[in-house]
């Protein structure tokens, strides 16, 4: 133990040299310019830990502004869009009353055709009936009492004309305007009944009237599907449509922040719940340093002053400042920088607001393959950051590819008027010319008394009954209903000619409905483009800027000068502690004066100790040493480096040794000159390489020290070590080589 406090006193902590004034000034001016430098760095980093503490609320708040965002626009969007209903609705009501106004007129066209189509029946059955007469089966075809209450309504069931081979039996005249029956059914010569002729073109007549009533009545029971109104439901599952195309970028966004959300929700609340925490964090990080600089100061003005426990004050400053160093301010920075390096790479690749022309190293981050798979979600996603969140005139139906007429063309294929009115209907009620081609107006137009299938021009020859005068009474009767037929074809044309007329008018209105319903898409479609709260990017992009700019800027600016600082602090004290123990020695040496390579001469001779050391002596000694082997006080010589080798092994200051004499332990004579390296061969034959060699040490402790060691102490430590292999002695490079020590 007393030992120790020797090794202490003289060595290790204690000076080793003296100094000269230039070295306590350049110590003096290291020590003034590090404590300069731990002053300021540490003022520094302390702002920026304010600036980090009075930005962080602000970034945090941001931050969950801008996290929101996409959930705020997706409602307001879907409010907005969902809330033109009722203006869409009455728009293309408005344009359904004025382009649908026809259908009234086209229904009374039909009804006039039916009604005319009607009376050409009736005449073209008069006409027949005429002609063709009765087909009575309860009395004779020549009986006289037959009379025109006998022939049914429908001429099928009384008419033999139409059967095989033409003629199915005699038929009943029909009765003419005076009372006498037609003369087409009798013989002209012999008056005798025949039968009645055939009236085929009446049959074409009627066969081509009921196909032609069947097409126009089916395009008069279509009229109805063509009155069609637009309807809320339609409307609303247009704007629907609209909304969930765009839901699908505003979740995609949401999706890609709620992960972020539901990361940063904890240390976010932290964040906000302990600011005081923080600032007293920050003073208790660098309240020590500045506590440090103080006591540094007060240690130089001790050491100055030569003031007591000045030396043990700068180590005691010394193990304060490792202590700080180790246990806080390198677990600080370790923190810190766990924080300042990941959030300057996320700097680096969020690309500044407003310029999506920099944004291809986010856009690599995002592109999960790197192709545009319609199933992944990462070119939607890039189209959302660079054709939204990175520009403020954007907006989101440009990135989900609805912009200009993409977004009208969706609202327009639900309430597209072919939709609600198809055109099967359309073809069914407006398709007027191909509903009345099936009557042949020329072929009836052109029918005259001289037909053939009249009988109207017999050769009257005979006096047997009054041919002549029945004819010309049976012609001018058959005249008068040719002539009705004409008039009622003729209604029929004009009727069939308006008919076509107003169904190409409501065709064209509700091709023009469909056209102003596209238009007024169109415009609602560009409203809603344009509007701020329909799918705009401008609180997006705002918000990521503002984020940006507080993250990136006053925080991450806080946040690398807190760690450039810290840094430089931790730089700053690595050679403090360096020059702190420089600064110890110098304390003791302006205390205890300077250091003595030799004892004093005053020393009594009773606190002196001698010995002699024995040591073999190794091959080649005299390569490792030069000038005068026995000079103590020659650097390089064998005598300097035994001392050298004895003051390590005790610990004890460089004066408390003295090498008095080295020589040749066997033969030794104080008269003799030669060198104890000497090669001489008298030499070698007596030493033969294992000569030994003795050396005279005088050992003195310097008093008063803190162990209170004596010379005798010194003596039997030496000794002590000697018969110890494990000692500090066999660890010297002389000294490992002694034989005796005594």
């Amino acid at each position: 133990g007393k030992l120790l406090m020797a090794g202490e006193y003289c060595g290790g902590r204690r000076p080793t040299m003296n100094y000269s004034r230039m070295a306590y000034a350049a110590n003096l001016t290291a020590l003034a310019l590090l404590l300069s430098c731990l002053l300021s760095f540490s003022i520094v980093a302390c702002i920026g830990s304010f600036q980090i503490n009075a930005v962080l609320p602000d970034s945090v708040s941001l931050l969950n502004q801008s996290l929101q965002r996409p959930f705020s626009e997706r409602r307001n969007t879907k409010a907005a869009i969902l809330g033109l209903s009722t203006r869409l609705l009455t728009e293309i009501n408005d344009l359904d009353t004025v382009h649908m106004g026809g259908i009234l007129a086209l229904e009374t066209a039909y009804d006039s055709a039916l009604s005319d189509l009607s009376k050409l029946g009736t005449q073209a059955v008069m006409l027949q009936k005429f002609v063709e007469g009765c087909n009575n089966a309860t009395s004779p075809n020549n009986s006289p009492s037959v009379s025109d209450a006998v022939c049914p309504a429908t001429p099928v069931s009384w008419s033999r004309c139409g059967s095989p081979g033409g003629v199915s039996g005699p038929g009943s005249a029909s009765p003419m305007s005076n009372g006498d029956k037609t003369p087409s059914c009798r013989h002209p010569l012999t008056g005798g009944i025949i039968a009645c002729p055939c009236c085929d073109t009446c049959r074409l007549l009627r066969e081509q009237l009921a196909g032609v009533v069947r097409e126009v009545e089916m395009g008069r029971r279509g009229l109805p599907s063509l009155a069609t109104n637009g309807t809320r439901v339609q409307v609303d599952s247009s704007l629907s449509q609209a909304s969930s195309a765009v839901d699908v970028g505003y979740i995609l966004l949401e999706q890609s922040v709620a992960e972020m959300s539901q990361a940063t929700h904890w240390p976010m609340h932290q964040i906000l719940e302990s600011r005081s925490a923080r600032e007293s964090l920050a003073v208790f990080l660098w309240i020590p340093v500045w506590v440090i600089i103080v006591l540094y100061t007060f240690n130089v003005y001790a050491s100055v002053k030569k003031l007591d426990g000045a030396f043990t004050a700068w180590w005691i400053l010394f193990s304060i400042a490792t202590c700080y160093l180790v246990t806080v301010l390198l677990p600080s920075f370790s923190l810190i920088s766990l924080v300042s390096l990941p959030l300057s790479s996320l700097c680096s690749i969020l690309p500044p607001a407003f310029s999506p022309q920099n944004s291809s190293h986010l856009l690599s981050i995002l592109s999960s393959s790197g192709s545009f798979s319609p199933t992944d979600p990462a070119p939607l996603l890039q189209n959302l950051v660079t054709k939204c969140v990175l520009n403020q005139t954007g907006s989101v139906w440009e990135a989900v590819g609805l912009g200009g007429q993409g977004l009208a063309d969706l609202m327009h294929q639900t309430l597209d008027v072919q939709q609600r009115i198809p055109l099967s209907a359309r073809n069914a009620s407006l398709s007027t010319r191909l509903q009345t081609k099936g009557l042949n107006f020329t072929l009836f137009s052109n029918i005259t008394l001289s037909d053939p299938q009249f009988r109207s021009t017999p050769q009257c020859a005979s006096s047997l009954w009054n041919c002549s005068s029945s004819f010309s009474v049976y012609r001018s009767d058959l005249a008068i209903m040719l002539s009705s037929l004409s008039g009622a074809l003729t209604n029929l044309s004009l009727s069939f000619s308006n008919l076509n007329n107003q169904a190409s008018y409501l065709g064209g209105n509700l091709t023009a409905l469909d056209g102003g319903v596209l238009s007024q898409v169109t415009a609602l479609s560009r409203e809603i483009q344009s509007g701020d709260n329909s799918g705009s990017c401008v609180r997006i992009s705002q918000d990521f800027e503002a984020a940006r700019g507080v993250l990136c800027g006053g925080l991450e600016d806080g946040i690398d000068t807190v760690w450039g600082a810290m840094l430089a602090v931790w730089l700053s004290f690595l050679p403090l502690l360096c020059v702190t123990c420089q600064s110890a020695k110098q304390a003791h040496q302006l205390k205890s004066g300077p250091m003595r390579l030799d004892r004093p001469r005053d020393v009594p001779h009773h606190e002196v100790k001698h010995l002699t050391i024995d040591l073999k002596r190794p091959a080649a000694l005299s390569e490792n040493f030069s000038g005068d082997d026995n000079d103590p006080h020659a650097k390089g010589s064998f005598a300097y480096a035994l001392r050298e080798d004895i003051v390590e092994a005790l610990g004890c200051g460089f004066d408390w040794v003295t090498i008095d004499k080295c020589g040749k332990a066997e033969g030794f004579d104080d008269e003799e000159e030669d060198s104890i390296f000497s090669e001489d061969s008298e030499a070698s034959k007596k030493d033969k390489g294992k000569g030994r060699i003795r050396v005279w040490v005088s050992l003195w402790a310097r008093q008063p020290n803190p162990g209170q060691l004596t010379s005798s102490d010194l003596h039997n430590e030496l000794i002590r070590q000697f018969h110890d292999n494990s000692s500090p002695m066999y660890k010297q490079p002389l000294l490992r080589s002694v034989s005796r020590v005594q």
